[in-house]
Formats: C-alpha cells, structure tokens, sequence
C-alpha cells in the first residue's frame, strides 16, 4: 500500500480530519500537509524575501513550528493559511534581522573609519610636534 492509498483512506481534504489527525500526532497527516503546500509556500517566500536559502529556512521552520506544536494548535481556518500565515511571518523576522545585522555592520565599519581617521590625525600632529622640537 502506497502512501497515497493511506491518505485517501483517511480523506485529509476535510481540513477537520486532517487538524485532528495532526492534533493527535498522526505522521502521515503532517506527510499529507508537508507534500501538499510545500512547493508553492517555497514559491511564496521567495518571492518575498529573493533568496532561495532563505526562503527554505522560513518554509522549515514553519513546517518545524507545525510539528512541534502539533497538540497545541487550534487552526480554524485551513492549514494552508495557518502556514502562509506563519511562512510570511518567519520571512518578516528573517528581513528584519537582516537590516539589524546590516545596520551593526554599518556601525562598525564608521566606527572603524572613523577610528582610523582619528588615529591618523593623531599620528600626523605627533609628527608636527616631534619636528617643532627639531
């Protein structure tokens, strides 16, 4: 028996079978909802965010939120939102802890430059003084 007969058997298009059956734990409903939207939630991140490895990073950790909170969750409306839902949300994160990385990034290097500069000054006036006492 094939893995497509086990999910027909358990017709996981009603969306409320299918949250019970992953409230209760039931690998093959996740199966069913990780082969289903996989893709297109791919599609959907990178897009937003123009990075493939990125875009994956956010599709997994949805995927590993679903999971882990399996017995927690109470999706009312359909998993596919659920996981757009949380896809979009993980891709905002990601976005934004990249503009605070850039923005440290960018504080360093002025603080470098700047320092630099400073030390060069400082150098420079050194030598001034050294000839003026010559």
């Amino acid at each position: 028996m094939s893995f497509r007969d086990i999910v027909l058997d358990m017709d996981y298009t009603n969306t409320g079978i299918l949250v019970s059956a992953l409230n209760e734990g039931n690998i093959l409903a996740f199966e069913y909802i990780y082969k289903t939207y996989y893709k297109s939630l791919l599609n959907y991140a990178s897009r937003i965010l123009k990075d493939v490895e990125a875009s994956k990073d956010a599709v997994q950790q949805a995927y590993y939120r679903l999971w882990e909170n399996r017995s927690m969750l109470t999706i009312t409306i359909s998993p596919q939102a659920y996981l757009y839902r949380a896809v979009y949300n993980n891709c905002i994160n990601s976005i934004t802890r990249k503009d605070i990385i850039r923005k440290y990034e960018e504080e360093q290097l002025k603080e470098l430059y700047f320092s630099t500069i400073i030390l060069q000054k400082r150098r420079c006036c050194w030598n001034v003084r050294r000839l003026k006492r010559l």
